[in-house]
């Protein structure tokens, strides 16, 4: 499969330097979707702020789990620790000030710069665990924002309507912000986050009290879960950046007004939920249907899949054998440079599935398990071209035609 990769030289002369710096730390792409999802290709300035707001410890962590299933959070990730080694190379001092309202400070380009003024935006006063909330719903909109934007879709309905509710309050409204807290979930991974976030939103929707923008809010949250989007001005905003066949696209953008019908309406009620024991540390528990025969590459793209986990990563451990530490990456490292250059084959491709393991989000027992073939349906390791390979995913259509 090959990659095709556009790219289109917009930016001003003041990003050369940071643009050299992210080629020079492989960072490139990740540092042009961050640009085209907060849409500052023509405001250098404010790159400085992004990324001071994106590295504070719960982002760091909270990006280093959905990492491991979700493209966009592993570019986020890589890049804010890259800036992180080196913050040399943006000034402090263009920082804006997070005790002034983002409204006070972004004037004209408040609408456009929808997500840049979340960030500006400060964080809510209160409990902390509501803080740290708040602190990764934000980063989870910033993550859906550079999906949409991968998709040449840079500014979004949705996404601005959801921040606009987010903003607002965290700047003056209880009441919004109460109704955020109510949807307050403790997933690890990126997709068990979202699938939380919309089933706990469903839930909320089914009782009574909420105003019609609250209502508007918990809506529109559970179709960007499912990664529907509202592109506005399509084609008048151009990307710096664009892939085909490489980053994951988002599985329905639409361009109508999108106004629920009345099956959307009855799906709040066909929900399952099931009552949930003491023993279980859980705010909702669904039941779904499931198919445990399913192929591992459509378990990872289906919620209600069953991926199983050894014990050991249920533990949550900081190294583990899946996870080791500093020290023995330095080791293994000067090991598989040597195994590399081995005249034996097996050795060879021993190193070439422990440089996967480091380099790629598959864990050291999930590298073990890709097969060494010139392609297939998942990631295959093809030793005469030295590449991963595999076959262009395509949609499971479980549509059929009618016999007549």
């Amino acid at each position: 499969m090959s990659a095709v990769k556009i790219l289109t030289q917009r930016l001003p002369a003041e990003w050369n330097g940071v643009i050299n710096w992210a080629i020079q730390n492989d960072v490139e792409d990740s540092l042009k979707l961050l640009i085209d999802s907060s849409v500052i290709h023509d405001d250098f300035h404010f790159l400085p702020t992004i990324i001071h707001r994106l590295e504070s410890n719960n982002c760091i962590e909270t990006l280093s789990r959905w990492s491991k299933s979700d493209s966009y959070a592993y570019h986020l990730y890589r890049l804010i620790v890259c800036f992180q080694s080196d913050p040399s190379i943006i000034s402090d001092s263009n920082i804006l000030s997070d005790q002034k309202a983002a409204k006070r400070q972004l004037f004209s380009k408040l609408n456009s710069l929808y997500l840049l003024s979340l960030l500006i935006e400060r964080l809510p006063l209160g409990e902390l665990d509501e803080t740290q909330w708040f602190e990764r719903l934000r980063l989870w909109l910033v993550v859906k924002a550079m999906r949409a934007a991968s998709n040449r879709n840079l500014q979004d309905i949705f996404l601005r309507n959801l921040v606009r509710y987010l903003r607002t309050a965290a700047d003056k409204h209880p009441e919004k912000l109460k109704v955020i807290n109510q949807l307050m979930v403790d997933a690890n991974g990126y997709h068990p986050f979202s699938r939380a976030i919309e089933q706990k939103a469903k839930q909320l929707l089914l009782k009574s009290g909420y105003k019609s923008y609250d209502v508007d809010f918990l809506k529109t949250l559970i179709k960007i879960c499912n990664n529907n989007f509202h592109p506005e001005d399509f084609e008048l905003i151009q990307p710096i950046y664009e892939v085909v066949n490489l980053l994951p696209g988002a599985t329905g953008i639409q361009n109508s007004s999108d106004a629920e019908t009345d099956s959307e309406t009855d799906s709040y009620e066909e929900i399952n939920l099931i009552e949930i024991p003491e023993e279980v540390d859980a705010d909702i528990v669904v039941e779904v249907d499931v198919d445990p025969e399913q192929p591992q590459e459509l378990k990872t793209l289906r919620r209600n899949s069953i991926l199983l986990s050894t014990v050991e990563e249920l533990q949550f451990l900081p190294w583990s054998w899946n996870k080791p530490n500093p020290i023995e990456i330095a080791s293994l490292l000067t090991s598989n440079e040597r195994l590399l250059h081995s005249e034996k084959e097996v050795e060879q491709l021993l190193a070439a599935l422990v440089w996967v393991a480091l380099n790629t989000g598959r864990s050291f027992r999930r590298a073990l398990t890709l097969q060494i073939a010139a392609i297939g349906d998942d990631w295959t390791l093809n030793v005469n071209e030295q590449k991963l390979v595999r076959n262009q995913p395509c949609r499971k259509n479980s549509w059929l035609p009618k016999t007549q």
